[in-house]
C-alpha cells in the first residue's frame, strides 16, 4: 500500500522503502486542499506504476478514487487512470505522520538550482545550452528534457528521454554515476554537468 498527503505547501508519499515528495508549483498552490490531497494520490502512482491500496486521510479523496471519479473538481489524470483494480482506504490523520512530515517539508535539494548570474557565466564560458535535466520546471533556465523527472530527476535515466543537444545537468551526487552511463548512452558530444 501507499500513504499519500498532501499539505498547502507540498505533497508526500510512502511506499514501502522509499519515501517521495515535493512542493506544488504555483498553480497546483491555488486549488482546494481536497484536490491537492488527489494530486499527490496521482503523483504517487505515476511514480511508483503500480495498482495498490492508498491509505489516504481525507475522505473526499477515498470516496473519489472508489467511485473512479467525482463530478467537483478536473481530475487531476484521465479517467482511464483510474484503475478499477485500485482502491483507497480511510487512515486516521495521526496514522499517516511520515506522509504528512513530508507534504509539509521543504526538500531543499528538489529545489537546487543555479543562480542566474552562474548561468550567465556557464553560458558564457561554455555556449549555448539545451535542456535543463535535473531541475524543477519552476527552476528551468532552458527547455526541460523531462518536466516530471521524479522527485530528484531519476526518471530521466530510464524513461527513454535522449539527452539530445547540449545538456546542463545539476544531479544530486548519488545519480553522477548514472548520469554518465546515460551520457555516454546517448553519445553526448557536449554537456554541463554541476
Amino acid at each position: 500500500f501507499l500513504e499519500t498527503d498532501a499539505s498547502l505547501l507540498g505533497w508526500g508519499v510512502v511506499f514501502p522503502l522509499e519515501t517521495v515528495q515535493g512542493q506544488w508549483s504555483n498553480a497546483d498552490a491555488c486549488w482546494h486542499i481536497n484536490y491537492l490531497e488527489l494530486l499527490a494520490m496521482f503523483k504517487a502512482l505515476r511514480r511508483f506504476e503500480s495498482n495498490v491500496l492508498l491509505r489516504v486521510d481525507n475522505k473526499t479523496t477515498v470516496a473519489y478514487v472508489n467511485q473512479q471519479g467525482g463530478t467537483v473538481f478536473p481530475p487531476p489524470l484521465p479517467p482511464s487512470s483510474l484503475d478499477a483494480g485500485m482502491s483507497a482506504g480511510y487512515v486516521l490523520g495521526n496514522q499517516n505522520l511520515i506522509a504528512d512530515a513530508l507534504s509539509r517539508r521543504v526538500n531543499v535539494m528538489a529545489e537546487a538550482a543555479l543562480t542566474d548570474q552562474a548561468f550567465g557565466w556557464i553560458m558564457e564560458r561554455w555556449g549555448r545550452l539545451d535542456v535543463d535535466v535535473f531541475v524543477a520546471p519552476s527552476n528551468a533556465k532552458v527547455h526541460l528534457a523531462c518536466p516530471d523527472g521524479g522527485r530528484d530527476g531519476s526518471r530521466c535515466l530510464f524513461t527513454g528521454v535522449d539527452f539530445i543537444g547540449v545538456p546542463v545537468s545539476v544531479p544530486p551526487l548519488p545519480l553522477i554515476p548514472l548520469v554518465l552511463e546515460k551520457l555516454e548512452r546517448d553519445r553526448v558530444v557536449k554537456t554541463v554537468l554541476v
